[in-house]
């Protein structure tokens, strides 16, 4: 336990030193406060739910792409750098390596998240003050109650990329890992899409064949709409406790696959 732990302190300080992770992150920031400008150019009914989705969106995207960005890096980088000879020598499991590096990302994340979010929070009471004024304020609090659910959701989907970006950095180079886990993130988003027209049976979901190789498709691919919360937080929709809980699970079970997925490969590889 004490390997993982070191290799994710190493990996997390690592990862917070790094310039690209700090662009995104102000980048994301950027585009969390521009939509303060954008609420300007909507009719008043309509800021409080432009300030919603802009934020919850840019949260949820730049998470997203620092996984990626970050987690086909993760080990290519000691491969690359010839690190990984000196840390594998040491009483560590490659496995242990493979978390380690996994927790540090998680963190990373976790991080960057908080940040997002407040700088989030904030652009919502900004707009709730200047415009209606302090005490009411209140009038977004249905929102606000509803936002520590959509974070939860949204870094378990962080988690779920970020496994399945370790996991293709395991065997292969940073683009092809890269480029692989940003189709498995769309493939991801589209399962209840294809979910929608197997049931409907329209166009080429019409024959037997196609609706089952959709089903079959929705069975090993996550569904990654299951962690959008967007549509409840608009409407200030309670979410239940239940729902998040049964998400959670549903995200933690392919981040420990795809976890297992990557000790099994890193443990055959090879290294020159």
């Amino acid at each position: 336990m004490r390997g993982v732990w070191a290799v994710a302190l190493n990996s997390f300080r690592e990862s917070s030193r790094n310039r690209i992770f700090y662009g995104l992150l102000a980048t994301a920031i950027l585009f969390i406060l521009s939509s303060l400008l954008v609420a300007n150019l909507t009719v008043p009914e309509a800021r409080t739910r432009v300030l919603l989705n802009y934020g919850a969106f840019s949260i949820s995207l730049f998470g997203v792409v620092i996984a990626i960005v970050m987690g086909v890096i993760q080990v290519h980088k000691e491969i690359d750098k010839k690190t990984v000879f000196s840390i594998l020598t040491r009483p560590l499991s490659r496995g242990s390596f493979i978390v380690g590096k996994f927790v540090g990302m998680a963190l990373i994340l976790l991080v960057a998240l908080l940040v997002l979010a407040a700088v989030w929070v904030a652009a919502l009471l900004i707009d709730a003050a200047l415009q209606r004024g302090v005490l009411t304020t209140v009038e977004i609090a249905p929102q606000l109650a509803i936002i520590p659910g959509v974070l939860l959701l949204i870094f378990v989907e962080q988690l779920v990329i970020a496994s399945f970006a370790v996991f293709f950095s395991s065997f292969s180079s940073p683009i092809l890992g890269g480029v692989f886990t940003v189709g498995f993130f769309f493939l991801g988003r589209s399962v209840s899409f294809l979910l929608q027209l197997a049931e409907r049976g329209k166009g080429v979901m019409k024959s037997p064949l196609a609706k089952s190789l959709a089903r079959a498709f929705s069975a090993i691919f996550p569904d990654l709409s299951s962690f959008n919360l967007s549509q409840e937080l608009v409407q200030a929709v309670k979410v239940p406790a239940l729902y998040l809980w049964h998400a959670t699970a549903y995200g933690a079970c392919y981040v420990v696959i795809f976890l297992i997925a990557s000790i099994f490969l890193f443990n055959r590889r090879e290294f020159a």
